[in-house]
Parts: structure tokens; sequence; C-alpha cells
């Protein structure tokens, strides 16, 4: 299974100078298999450590005196390590303590060792200011629709390639492709999900594969519990069905400060499970400077899982995909979908914006092609997208973007672009502004 993220790990490696490389995702995104296969692709060998089950190498590691980290490894493992020809993994570094300081130390006393660490509990953009002169970050999503096709057919991707404003395709093809759409959103992107998929082509073992990944987190949710941090359980329950919404504490329990779910909620966005997207008051191409945290939608990890927990599927092979459960389904999609192709080296939310004065709200807004771009997930016609229009007119931006199950257009600078091709966002507003 090919990810996108693999080029940027080569690039890594053969850097002259390079810094060890942290691998940021939530739990069963594919973190361990991507730098093992890597690994076993690009050096001779790679020793691979689970600080989480290994933990008298974790001891070593936190006494900090790493004179003797090549012996204590070789010894560990078993196996010899050559500088340039060897990739040292340390799994679930987090289990560590003060994995920043080790790291930092890594890189000062071996600076030529290629060492690449992973972890499921940095995925917050608050949680990584310590590391971020000491070492390079990678962030590993799920499956992207198109590392899913990539993986299930690459002639759509070549069909979605060959796309465009000058040149679209036929009514069948565009109804295909939204069709796989649609099986998207009952696997989602969870790598052994899709594997699952791929290895018998049955949707029926695909309930199997979600509750197994989603008893993981539940299991997480319960060792938090047990650590005293209380409603954890409860938000787990909760949140999905107020994906896509402005969220309210007293969604989740109207007997319960908000202060006490809070900490529930910042475990859940540190583990990687919950997404927020920001208000944002968008001035100029600087959309994070001016951020409202107390004003947050929440995204779920896996639009798969998100299907999976709301269970209806006795209309879902029907109705438009924008239809289904309020379209909190196909928001979800578009941001997993924009965040699993945004810079693999950065960790920035994804901001919205609403009018202060008037009712109009803007799903998502996005830096592209050196303009601000507003994204509305709507099936509307285009002369009906009333905020997307008094977004474009009160931030003077050139062209908005409505996304829905409708084929590729552009008309009064609206371009409308099918959930088929938000990977290829950057291409087709390029297109548009050369349009205009």
């Amino acid at each position: 299974m090919l990810r996108a993220v693999e080029n940027e790990l080569l690039r890594w490696k053969n850097k002259k100078t390079r810094l060890p490389l942290l691998l940021i995702g939530a739990k069963r995104v594919g973190k361990t298999y991507l730098v093992e296969k890597f690994g076993r692709s690009h050096f001779e060998n790679i020793i691979t450590i689970d600080l989480a089950k290994n933990t008298q190498f974790a001891k070593y590691l936190k006494g900090k005196d790493l004179s003797n980290l090549l012996w204590q490894t070789e010894r560990c493992c078993a196996k010899r390590i050559v500088f340039s020809k060897s990739l040292l993994f340390l799994d679930n570094i987090h289990a560590c303590v003060n994995p920043h300081l080790i790291l930092k130390d890594i890189q000062e006393k071996l600076p030529t060792l290629h060492v690449i660490a992973a972890s499921s509990a940095f995925n917050s953009h608050h949680h990584l200011h310590k590391f971020e002169d000491n070492i390079d970050f990678l962030h590993l999503h799920p499956l992207s629709l198109d590392e899913f096709l990539h993986a299930f057919n690459p002639n759509f991707l070549q069909m979605i390639e060959s796309n465009s404003l000058a040149s679209s395709f036929s009514n069948k093809d565009h109804q295909e492709l939204v069709e796989l759409v649609r099986n998207f959103f009952y696997i989602g992107g969870m790598p052994e999900v899709v594997n699952k998929y791929l290895a018998d082509k049955s949707l029926l073992n695909i309930k199997k594969a979600h509750k197994k990944v989603l008893c993981t987190y539940e299991n997480f949710s319960q060792e938090y519990f047990s650590l005293g941090c209380q409603h954890i359980d409860v938000l787990f329950k909760k949140v999905p069905p107020l994906i896509g919404d402005i969220f309210k504490y007293s969604a989740i329990d109207k007997k319960v400060r908000a202060r006490d779910l809070k900490p529930a909620l910042q475990i859940f966005t540190k583990l990687g499970i919950l997404k927020q997207v920001f208000a944002s008051e968008v001035k100029d191409f600087h959309l994070h400077e001016n951020l409202y945290e107390n004003r947050f939608k929440l995204l779920f990890l896996d639009v798969g899982l998100l299907r999976s927990i709301y269970g209806n599927e006795e209309d879902f092979w029907q109705k438009d995909l924008l239809s289904l459960d309020e379209s909190r389904l196909a928001k979800q999609f578009v941001g997993q979908e924009l965040i699993a192709h945004s810079d693999p080296y950065q960790n920035k939310p994804l901001p919205f914006w609403e009018n202060e004065k008037g009712p109009a709200k803007i799903d998502f807004v996005i830096s592209l092609n050196g303009q601000v771009v507003p994204i509305e997930v709507k099936n509307q016609a285009l002369g009906m997208l009333r905020s997307l229009h008094a977004f474009m007119k009160i931030k003077k931006s050139l062209i908005g973007v409505r996304i829905s199950a409708k084929p590729l257009s552009f008309e009064n600078r609206i371009l409308s672009v099918p959930l088929y091709m938000i990977g290829k966002l950057s291409r087709l507003v390029k297109e548009a502004l050369t349009a205009l």
C-alpha cells in the first residue's frame, strides 16, 4: 500500500545533515508498517524498538546517559548498527519521560545516525513546541481517497487526473467515481480496514474491522479514565452526532461544567482521534493568527469509523452523499481530505469562518496559490450559495469553492469541485484563476 508521505521519508534520508524524525499520527493509521517498510526498502537493516513494550530500554533512555546507546541497542536487538546503512526506529516514544530531550541528545551525540521515532500522543498543535528545535516532524493520517484508489484500482486515479476545466469527462464516468466515494464513506481510510476490503472485496467484513479499531480507542478511553480523567467515555459516545456543528459542551452533558469536560476533549485531540476546526477572522493569508480557540467544530479521525458509529445503513446506498446524516459524513470526508493533502510537516488546524454581522458561515478556509479560498460543502445551485458569495465580497476573494457530488465546473467565480477531486484542488484553483 503506497503512502504519499513515503517520498518525504526518502528526502529526509538523503539529506546531508538531518535531525531525528518524529512521525506523528493516531493509533492504527499505519506508522509502524510505514517505517518498517521504508527501512527494509532503503537501508541494509532496521532496528525496531517498541518502547511501550520494551520497558527496560525505555528506562535506559530515561536516564539520559546515551553515551552507550549503540552498544545498548545492539545488545537489546542482537543487530549491528552501521552509520548510513542502518535505521534506528524508536516506536511509541511517548512511553518515555521527556522524549524531546532523548531525541535532542541523540541528535547531539550521534548526528549521522538515521533515527525515526513514532508517537500517537502528540497530535494536537499544542503539544509539539518542546520538540521544535530538536527534530523534524512528519504527520501521518488515514489514507486519502487518492491513496485508497491507488490500492484499489490506479486506473481511476488516471481518470481523475485527466479531468480538468478544459476537458471534463462523461457523466457516466462521473457517476462511477461518485459511487467509489460512497464506498470510501463506508470503508474509510484506516489501513487495516482497507487491507481487509482489498483482500476479500466484502463490505460485510468491514463492520468487524471497524469495531476492532474502535475498541482500541475505547480501551484508550478506559486507560485515561482509570488515571482520573472523568467523562472521557461519555465524550467518546456523544461526539459523533455533533460532527460538523459548532461544539457546545452542554450538548455532551448539561449537568457537567465545560471546564470538567475540557480535559477529556484535550486527550482525544492529543491522541488524534478528534480534530478541532477553529473559527478564524481570516485576515489576509494569515489564517491561523486570529483563531478563536473557544469556538470550534469537531472532525472525527476517519469517515468510515464515523459512519460505523452511526450504524444507520437503511438509506446509505440510495441517498445523495451530501444528504447522509444531515451532511455530517460529507463534511467529515471533506475535512479529512483537506487534512490528508495538507503539508505533512505542519499540523495547523483547519479554520472556518462565520460573519459576526450575519448568518453567513463557511465550512473551511484554506490558502492555495497565493489566494484565500473559502470552501462550502453543499449541493445547492451556484446562485444559492449566499454564504460563499458573502465571504468573497467581504474578504475580496477571487474565487470560491463548492464541493459536492456534482460534476466539475467553473461559473461566476465559483469553482464546483466533485468529491473525488479534493486531492486535485490546488491544480483546479490554478486553472480557475487562469480562466478569470
